[in-house]
């Protein structure tokens, strides 16, 4: 089911996770192209897009292993 995992995934980046001041862990990172991808993912995985469900994911995943 899609909604549980959506509905945390929306609580970490409403949140004001994904800040300015962290530090990019690739070329692409820098904060706009970041915001726009989470955008993207997110307005998909509202969708059922189980692609943009694994990308917020991954993102998170990456931020968390950087804190």
């Amino acid at each position: 089911m899609i909604r549980p995992n959506f509905d945390e995934l929306l609580d970490f980046y409403g949140a004001g996770m994904v800040s300015q001041s962290i530090q990019p862990y690739s070329h692409w990172s820098n904060s706009k192209n970041l915001r726009n991808c989470i955008n993207l993912a997110m307005n998909g995985a509202k969708n059922g897009n189980e692609s943009s469900l694994k990308t917020l994911h991954l993102i998170k995943d990456l931020f968390m292993a950087q804190a």
